[in-house]
């Protein structure tokens, strides 16, 4: 049997479900959170840091694409924000939805972290973990990079261990990839 198969027939099916499940429970949580949120008279003006990516999000639309104000902060975030703004036109609730199926991709992938490194009980504690922690779930409803940064880097993470599981230079490539748009 060749490695690849080797690999998909050592992987139950149940790790799959376990990783839509947590998913799930975490993606059922940050939208209940905004739904409860935007009831705040603040929920449609972002301020501070969230007004700032929001602002230079409004500005590459416009056509400055290099970001000219503020390149020390996060410009792949301001890209972000302008695509999901080109997309989904007015308002944030369309982002803010999109980061928070973001953020429960990145619970999955703690789980699944988890499971490679240290087993299955390990997993599931860690992807519910960060399911249930109450300052991920407020951080996926702000306008803020964290988010994206996150699961960026556990992305990378991801395919590094897979790398070394695998021996597949390609995943490594991959991973690497992740981990430098995460600093972006």
């Amino acid at each position: 049997m060749p490695p690849e198969e080797q690999v998909v027939a050592q992987t139950p099916k149940w790790h799959s479900r376990l990783f839509l499940l947590i998913f799930a429970v975490a993606l059922i949580l940050r939208i209940a959170y905004l739904v409860d949120a935007s009831s705040s008279p603040y929920f449609d003006h972002p301020i501070l840091d969230s007004y700032w990516y929001e602002s230079r999000a409004r500005e590459v639309l416009a056509g400055d694409s290099l970001v000219s104000q503020g390149g020390f902060r996060v410009p792949l975030y301001v890209y972000f924000l302008a695509g999901c703004k080109s997309l989904f036109a007015s308002g944030y609730m369309a982002t803010l939805v999109v980061q928070a199926i973001l953020g429960s991709l990145a619970c999955g992938l703690v789980f699944l972290i988890g499971l490679r490194l240290f087993g299955i009980t390990a997993g599931i504690v860690a992807g519910l973990g960060l399911a249930l922690y109450r300052i991920a779930i407020f951080s996926d409803g702000e306008l803020l990079p964290t988010t994206l940064f996150i699961l960026l880097i556990l992305a990378g993470v991801y395919f590094l261990i897979e790398d070394l599981r695998q021996h597949r230079a390609y995943l490594s490539l991959i991973g690497g990839l992740f981990v430098g748009l995460a600093f972006l």
